[in-house]
């Protein structure tokens, strides 16, 4: 049985590496953080106790004969996959990847469903170096208590088991109010995800008509003419979602937020606590994934008029179109 708490810590200062003195505000302690051979980081508390992991922990033991590739999969009560995590994986960080080791293991899922699609950041424009790393993945969101099944494929013999998630026991909140913060969350996620899909689509075709207006000469300036107009088209339907004029990931301050920002501050809102999501919240949920929908429909709309003009007289001219 996994309970479903929100033990977070809460301020690492970085005193001197590898140590940190301050485990969260008004409570000293000593963390070391180590890296082990495999790639994946811990913490080792020097002098303050230690909670137990926050998630669903998955012991499983592999024989000597035992070969391939380790999968986890987890599923809902009705059997629908939630997420499926491969030891040769390369894209999960390495401490999200299922052991191989022989003997125990001991894998710890954070009860999250997966998060939203991604910027693809090689399609972004070039600007400033960037003050910090890119932030990890953003979490989907948290598994409402109820019953779960994971299952445990190694090679091709395959094992399953039932589990518990539970709410915190000192919490008064409904299995109806879950489900209303789910779903919720769950819309919010999604539209991002779509949102973050059409940047990286758009940043593509932006790229091409570029690419298209420069090879051109002038006995098709005409059909420059309509790259070029189609370009500052799919610019201004960017620029709505995304804040186009940003430096750095920490460059959030002076221009104004795209809508990005803005579900990504409404996820965090209605994730804040185990509650229902408060009446402004839902209602100011609505009208920004409203905003979303109707610049996605320019974007659809702008496909399939311009972007496809310039395609027929592309064709017709047997220059290379533009694809989507």
């Amino acid at each position: 049985t996994a309970i479903r708490t929100r033990l977070h810590f809460g301020s690492l200062i970085g005193v001197r590496a590898p140590i940190s003195f301050a485990i969260t505000f008004g409570i000293g302690g000593g963390i070391a953080t180590l890296e082990r051979p495999d790639g994946t980081k811990v913490r080792e508390h020097l002098d303050v106790g230690e909670n137990p992991p926050i998630g669903a922990i998955v012991y499983y033991w592999l024989d000597d004969n035992a070969s391939g590739p380790v999968a986890l999969k987890f599923r809902d009560a009705a059997g629908s996959t939630i997420v499926t995590l491969r030891s040769d994986d390369d894209t999960l960080a390495a401490a999200r990847r299922p052991g191989t080791r022989r003997g125990l293991n001991r894998y710890v899922w954070d009860m999250r469903y997966p998060g939203p699609g991604r910027i693809d950041p090689s399609l972004a424009p070039p600007r400033n170096v960037p003050l910090a790393s890119e932030p990890d993945a953003r979490p989907g969101p948290a598994a409402v208590p109820g019953e779960y099944q994971v299952e445990l494929t190694v090679g091709s013999d395959t094992r399953v088991a039932i589990f518990s998630i539970v709410k915190d026991p000192r919490l008064s909140i409904t299995p109806e109010d879950y489900a209303l913060q789910f779903a919720l969350l769950k819309e919010l996620n999604d539209r991002l995800s779509a949102l973050n899909s059409a940047v990286n689509r758009i940043r593509r075709i932006k790229g091409q008509l570029r690419a298209l207006t420069e090879r051109l000469g002038d006995d098709h300036a005409d059909l420059a003419a309509k790259a070029k107009s189609a370009e500052n088209g799919l610019t201004a339907i960017e620029s709505v979602l995304v804040d186009v004029d940003r430096e750095s990931p920490r460059d959030v301050l002076r221009h104004p937020a795209g809508l990005n920002d803005t579900l990504v501050d409404l996820i965090n809102m209605a994730g804040i606590a185990d509650m229902a999501p408060t009446a402004p919240t839902d209602a100011v949920s609505r009208e920004t994934m409203a905003r979303v929908d109707a610049e996605l429909a320019k974007l659809d709309t702008l496909l399939a008029g311009d972007i496809a003009d310039i395609n027929r007289t592309a064709a017709e001219r047997s220059i290379a179109h533009v694809a989507e």
